[in-house]
């Protein structure tokens, strides 16, 4: 976790790019406020919630989804890209702002939201701001809506071209990135503008399978800056000014009972000592100095026991022999097919083990004046952004939240 001081600074962050070609758009670009839509940039054309076309050609896909190195940067703008007939060397990715268009349409139906009570429950679904990236949901919940963004730019780009050539739209098609029609072509470039003042319909999609680009092993999207080092995690944020801190948690309802505070301060660049009843934490000049006071702490800490391997397995089975229980899936006839026997059975267990990432949890805030911004990776923007609103006493108003690559 890192702190900083207040001192303003424009960061430029890898939003996307083609095969090998990098996208960087500044911070100051990026959408400020909670409902404010897609902005376009100089030479840029707004198409619909999921789409801007530059006079380049450079199509820019909005992804809502958290790319966590799934492959989503890539898998859903090949979706809308291969709808839209675009070149995928030309395909440029953008994350979503916050906005009611970008929640997760599943995320109710797999039962996400029970937890949090019925009133956020409906709040959060009202306001449509659940962009959650989690249960293999996100080509599911977006194939749908991409597909038809890129059916519906492709038609009004093709009945630009079609009012230039003075031919009907449905005697043109789209494909690597132009408008064809009987040996002329128009790039989607030169007709962005135009063609996105244009009222469109109802329109149809591909015929499954028949764009050039369903199907096949495309270069990914994130994969360049990745392997050059240029991608930026949330662990790579360096502001003016940057202070770090380290903590240390108390187990799952237990609390901090002593920590020697003379063996932190004694560490050279230690700046504060946050204490709390489930947690310690030193903020220092650098990680090194606040994770070495932390050492030098030793805090103590108290809490239930935890349960081990055995005691888990005999809550397991006493929920398999006597708790609710869904049947998923049957095939066949047990009791019949062993009566008459001694079936020979073994039951077998492994011990639970906790599902981390390769990063380390990490996130860094920005105070200037009464504005809060949080860059953080995380799956569900909207949910972080609330906590963070909480725990710094802020208000949503002024509060932004940069959703980075999870590690």
């Amino acid at each position: 976790m890192k702190l900083k001081s207040p001192r303003i600074d424009r960061r430029a962050l890898l939003i996307g790019g083609g095969a090998g070609i990098g996208l960087v758009v500044a911070y100051a670009l990026w959408p400020r406020e909670i409902g404010s839509g897609l902005r376009a940039r100089p030479g840029e054309a707004v198409f619909n919630h999921f789409l801007k076309v530059g006079s380049d050609g450079r199509v820019t896909v909005i992804v809502p989804q958290v790319e966590t190195g799934q492959g989503i940067w890539t898998a859903l703008p090949q979706i809308l890209a291969d709808e839209l007939g675009a070149a995928w060397e030309n395909v440029a990715v953008e994350p979503a702002p916050s906005a009611p268009p970008y929640a997760n349409p599943l995320a109710d139906e797999e039962g996400w939201l029970k937890r949090l009570g019925p009133w956020r429950e409906h709040r959060l679904t009202a306001d449509g701001a659940l962009r959650i990236t989690a249960g293999s949901t996100s080509v599911r919940a977006f194939e749908g809506p991409l597909r038809q963004a890129g059916a519906t730019a492709r038609a009004l780009l093709t009945q630009a071209a079609a009012d230039r050539w003075d031919v009907a739209a449905a005697e043109c098609d789209s494909e690597g990135g132009f408008i064809l029609h009987e040996g002329k072509r128009l790039g989607f470039g030169e007709l962005a503008v135009e063609a996105s003042r244009l009222k469109q319909g109802e329109v149809a999609l591909r015929a499954p399978g028949s764009g050039k680009l369903f199907g096949q092993p495309l270069p990914r999207i994130d994969l360049p800056a990745k392997s050059d080092g240029s991608a930026r995690f949330a662990g790579d944020v360096r502001l003016p000014g940057l202070l770090y801190a380290s903590i240390r948690f108390a187990p799952r309802a237990g609390r901090l009972t002593g920590f020697s505070r003379a063996g932190a301060q004694g560490i050279p660049g230690v700046k504060r000592i946050v204490v709390r009843d489930g947690w310690l934490a030193v903020v220092a000049k650098s990680w090194w100095a606040a994770e070495r006071a932390l050492v030098a702490a030793s805090p103590k800490f108290i809490g239930p026991a935890e349960a081990d391997n055995l005691a888990i397995q005999t809550m397991l089975d006493q929920a398999l022999d006597h708790g609710d229980s869904k049947k998923m899936f049957e095939r066949g006839d047990y009791a019949r097919a062993v009566r008459g026997s001694r079936p020979l059975t073994a039951n077998y267990t492994i011990a639970p083990t906790q599902h981390f990432g390769l990063e380390t949890r990490t996130a860094t805030a920005r105070f200037s004046g009464d504005r809060l911004e949080v860059w953080a990776p995380t799956q569900a923007p909207e949910l972080a952004r609330e906590l963070a609103i909480v725990a710094a006493g802020s208000s949503a108003r002024h509060t932004t939240l940069y959703p980075m690559f999870v590690g």
